[in-house]
């Protein structure tokens, strides 16, 4: 995650996003910056400082609003609540996020919601659940400290339900900020993705009649989202749209248009000239060396040096980390107790991560080896957007098996041929 103001209010605790939509968007603040896969436990985070920090700024005469989702929120809250019961009792602790719980959400199939959706879910949810985790997760009495069902199914419904607890929370976060998510629209870029990737195009759109009307109307769609990249309002690219295909030129439509579509793929997977790490260096063809402050503790030493030289390993090449005793010659990762994770800028020597988190955590082990992507100047490759056409939110992940989109990710050999094209 790239900082931007939004994660300084978290952390001083000044953000009151739950008072009303229109006061946050009132103001001058910048939309909260999240990847698309944060679990149930730190978006608890991020609910607790809202409601904190509106306990501090709130006068007398203003009382904190209601939200829909409130009881989203508690039975969310109840099953985290409940998991630390469990894992106390517990010599292998049950967790909610492992590499094996993390979901990715695919370009082709993207995560979409708004109040209906979420609400429609979560009715569901409580219909389905066995009676016996039901009881527990819906009810209030006290906590057991014990599983009436399996690790397995446990781990299933929990899941289940803390995805519910993620997704409003996400909703209530980002409700304020829609004037923003609306026009970050014209950033989506799956119609220059699929007309790129899709076996037999762009050339099929030079003979438009020869296509199906199903294929008719899904390219006309990713025309659509080409022209929206190139800056345009979306009313003037449906009739430009509509123009060039009555015309039966798609595809110079298409030529004319997809290099802004390109221009917003390449920000999302490049390192740009000026986001380059400047200690970092090669000391053999396969051997990149990155200077680290020592942490001064074997455990932390081992957390860096197994997650990050690890994960940033892709035979032949190998990346190895020397640990200094200066800070300013070094990278620095500094804890500090309930923040968001996060690097400055890209290129930055200061990694930011929670105290608070575990680092036993799979999610605080990627986090570290993600936000060291950002050291080395790879940007984000993850998108969210309010598409005014289904009325919800879309975001997906580039590649779900990157490990700058997605928590499912890893080191990939396009890592590797980037380091060697901007560290030579």
């Amino acid at each position: 995650m790239i900082l931007n103001p939004w994660i300084t209010i978290l952390k001083s605790l000044t953000l009151v996003t739950f008072v009303s939509a229109s006061l946050a968007s009132a103001t001058t603040l910048p939309h909260p910056h999240m990847d698309l896969e944060l679990s149930g436990a730190e978006y608890q985070k991020i609910l607790e400082q809202e409601r904190n920090s509106s306990q501090t700024i709130l006068s007398n005469e203003m009382v904190p609003q209601k939200h829909i989702f409130d009881d989203i929120f508690a039975t969310g809250k109840r099953n985290l609540d409940w998991l630390q019961v469990i894992n106390k009792n517990r010599t292998t602790p049950i967790s909610l996020t492992t590499p094996e719980t993390q979901v990715g959400y695919p370009i082709d199939n993207p995560r979409t919601y708004n109040p209906k959706i979420i609400r429609d879910a979560y009715l569901q949810l409580q219909q389905e659940m066995p009676s016996e985790l039901k009881k527990v997760i819906f009810g209030n009495e006290e906590l057991p400290n014990t599983l009436p069902v399996s690790d397995e199914d446990y781990i299933l419904w929990g899941l289940k339900v803390d995805r519910e607890y993620q997704i409003a929370a996400r909703w209530k976060t980002m409700e304020p900020y829609m004037d923003y998510l609306k026009s970050n629209s014209m950033n989506d870029i799956r119609g220059y993705y699929f007309l790129t990737t899709t076996e037999g195009f762009p050339n099929k759109l030079k003979d438009w009649p020869s296509l199906t009307q199903e294929e008719q109307m899904k390219v006309k769609t990713w025309l659509l989202q080409v022209c929206r990249n190139d800056l345009q309002s979306n009313q003037r690219c449906l009739t430009q749209t509509e123009n060039a295909i009555n015309a039966n030129k798609a595809f110079d439509f298409f030529n004319q248009h997809k290099n802004a579509g390109q221009d917003l793929l390449n920000e999302m997977m490049f390192i740009p000239s000026n986001g380059k790490y400047s200690s970092a260096h090669w000391t053999a063809s396969n051997e990149f060396h990155v200077p680290f402050v020592d942490p001064m503790t074997d455990p932390m030493r081992f957390f860096l040096t197994n997650n990050i030289e690890t994960e940033w390993k892709f035979l032949p090449f190998t990346l190895l980390i020397d640990f200094v005793q200066t800070t300013n010659s070094g990278v620095e990762v500094i804890w500090e107790p309930g923040i968001t994770p996060h690097v400055p800028s890209l290129g930055s020597n200061k990694i930011y991560m929670d105290s608070n988190a575990p680092i036993s955590e799979y999610d605080v082990q990627w986090t570290i080896r993600h936000e060291f992507g950002h050291v080395l100047g790879f940007p984000d490759c993850y998108i969210e957007f309010y598409d005014g056409d289904i009325q919800a939110i879309v975001g997906y992940q580039i590649d779900i098996t990157d490990l700058m989109c997605s928590r499912r990710g890893h080191l990939k050999a396009r890592h590797i041929t980037e380091l060697k094209k901007n560290y030579n």
